[in-house]
């Protein structure tokens, strides 16, 4: 919009007093989900014409897999990979009376499948879901069917283009996927 490249704007209001904001509260250096890094360790220094080795990737095998849910239930996930076993290309989990908590509870079946010719740069995945929600809330996660919810998503132009719903109901409230294009 407005032909804007970028997704920072700053604006002069020159018709009001600047705010004055509360500090920003401080927060840990680390985090649980990350990997640590000491700045000077010799990991990687970048140089001309030098860039540092991507993590590794670590998925789970290919196969047939059950969680149970913290509280009770299970969760069967089977998983596939294309040709190339570093990449995905279908999941599938099946939800009994699957719950974390002990108060919601999942019940139903979803699957995604990313299609075999998306690169990193484009990507092109379907899902299929059909999960009703019991206990103390009550809603269901459902995509159109047959066909399902079909998502193109291009990384260069960050558009997302979807063909298809993906409806979530929580307590009767109603919420769908953003509008292709954004």
């Amino acid at each position: 919009p407005g032909e804007r490249h970028s997704r920072m704007m700053l604006a002069r209001l020159t018709s009001r007093a600047p705010l004055s904001l509360a500090p920003i509260a401080a927060l840990p250096d680390s985090v649980p989900w990350g990997t640590p890094f000491t700045p000077g360790s010799g990991a990687c220094t970048i140089g001309v014409n030098q860039t540092c080795p991507q993590p590794t990737m670590t998925l789970a095998p290919a196969g047939t897999w059950t969680l149970r849910g913290q509280a009770f239930g299970t969760a069967t996930v089977h998983i596939t990979t294309s040709t190339n076993p570093s990449v995905v290309s279908h999941t599938d989990a099946t939800y009994a009376n699957y719950s974390d908590d002990g108060i919601h509870v999942l019940n139903g079946s979803e699957s995604v499948d990313r299609d075999p010719a998306s690169t990193g740069l484009k990507s092109v995945t379907v899902w299929h879901q059909n999960i009703p929600l019991t206990g103390c809330q009550t809603g269901a996660k459902v995509t159109s069917e047959p066909s399902g919810f079909r998502l193109t998503i291009d990384l260069f132009a960050n558009k997302f283009n979807a063909a298809g719903t993906l409806t979530t109901t929580i307590d009767g409230t109603t919420y769908t996927q953003p509008a292709n294009g954004t």
